[in-house]
């Protein structure tokens, strides 16, 4: 006899709606959601990760042990062959007291000439190197130790936000985001010293992502807005890196609002960032935040998938000129996006091709993303005897087999 617990939970909503009778269109009414995310979640293609939304579905679907339905229901992580980084260098290093509290001296500009550069190169490896994710593993510790050695100081802070977040943005890539949310934290407040509002906005858009890759997309929403309105209240917005952060900031709020489900304000914040796109003559790359014409379509299709709608994503990205994302991350990250879409209309052949163009473009992204290895492991699942071959020499050259 199988017990509740061995019965996903998206099959067991999906049958006490049944046995009460309502469509998806009517439970969604009754709990506040979409019947596309009704429908995602009976499919468990969605966590249902709030508490109080767990409450009313119970409340609606009339469970009455409420309190055996809320513990088996509790969704719990995926288990992935999660490959193993060496991050212990750098937890250890952001456990260590902040190094703003170290004391005033000289500092030595010749050294802080060195680790400017050094700054702006592992940045730029970060975004467009073939093996971002070892080249700046193995540099991020150095840059912090010397952070370390010039101590405080007024020539240091900008340096400081900005290794900061890159440091917050590698290990929110690679999942562990309570680390990313200290280095995001200490970012925001080395730029807040600097007194340059661009850059503690930029930063504090680097907050943003980070809650919602926590899962708390409401919290990431809520700081978008607020920094939007900083932005029109503070900045000109007249320079083209004002432009550029406005709109990158744009795009991580309807992301944001669309992981919290509300398609119609993500959809008005999309259109918002595509006039803001529209002041620019480039895709643009100010203050390492990317905007231009092209990130914005290139978020169109990943909160296109976000709701459910793979053709409709698939749609958008045959307008997306890949041509014109110099970024190797955007680029590898943009096909694995539209593997995605690929494997959730059952078109094993152009997830493979998608893949395959992630990894010509950023081979260890398909090592180190969740949403390609999610990707690949379905594919493996499969087992498409056509394609088989080519899956499993990409799975074993990604360490996923």
């Amino acid at each position: 006899m199988v017990s509740d617990l061995d019965v996903p939970l998206g099959k067991r909503i999906e049958l006490a709606r049944r046995r009460r009778g309502l469509s998806r269109a009517v439970l969604a009414g009754l709990v506040g959601r979409s019947a596309e995310w009704i429908r995602q979640v009976e499919r468990d293609e969605r966590a249902v990760d709030r508490l109080s939304i767990l409450l009313r579905l119970a409340e609606v679907l009339k469970i009455s042990d409420v309190s055996g339905f809320l513990g088996s229901a509790v969704p719990l992580a995926p288990r992935r062959n999660l490959p193993r980084v060496p991050v212990n260098e750098l937890r250890e290093l952001l456990f260590q007291p902040e190094l703003t509290h170290q004391p005033h001296h000289a500092v030595d500009n010749g050294q802080l000439e060195r680790l400017r550069r050094d700054v702006i190169d592992t940045w730029t490896g970060w975004q467009d190197s073939p093996h971002r994710y070892t080249m700046t593993l193995q540099r991020l510790p150095g840059l912090l130790r010397t952070l370390a050695e010039l101590g405080e100081a007024p020539a240091t802070d900008g340096l400081a936000a900005c290794t900061y977040r890159l440091v917050s943005a590698v290990l929110r890539r690679i999942g562990d985001q309570p680390l990313a949310l200290l280095a995001i934290e200490r970012s925001v407040q080395a730029a807040r010293r600097t007194g340059d509002p661009l850059a503690e906005i930029a930063c504090a858009g680097g907050f943003a992502s980070t809650l919602l890759s926590l899962g708390f997309p409401d919290r990431a929403r809520q700081l978008c807005l607020e920094l939007l309105e900083e932005l029109r209240t503070r900045v000109s917005s007249e320079t083209v890196e004002e432009i550029s952060v406005y709109g990158a900031m744009q795009l991580t709020a309807a992301e944001a609002t669309a992981a919290d489900d509300d398609q119609v304000a993500a959809e008005r914040l999309l259109d918002q960032a595509r006039a803001t796109a529209g002041r620019l003559t480039e895709d643009r790359n100010d203050l390492r935040t990317g905007f231009g014409p092209t990130d914005v379509e290139i978020h169109a299709v990943r909160i296109a998938l976000t709701f459910g709608r793979a053709r409709h994503a698939l749609r958008i990205a045959e307008t997306v000129d890949t041509g014109k994302i110099h970024a190797r991350e955007r680029r590898a990250r943009h096909y694995i996006t539209v593997a995605q879409a690929h494997g959730r209309e059952s078109n094993t052949f152009g997830a493979i091709f998608s893949l395959l163009k992630a990894e010509e473009a950023c081979p260890e992204e398909i090592r180190f993303s969740a949403e390609a290895r999610d990707v690949v492991q379905d594919l493996l699942a499969r087992d498409n005897a056509l394609v088989r071959t080519d899956l499993w020499a990409l799975a074993e050259r990604s360490g996923l087999a």
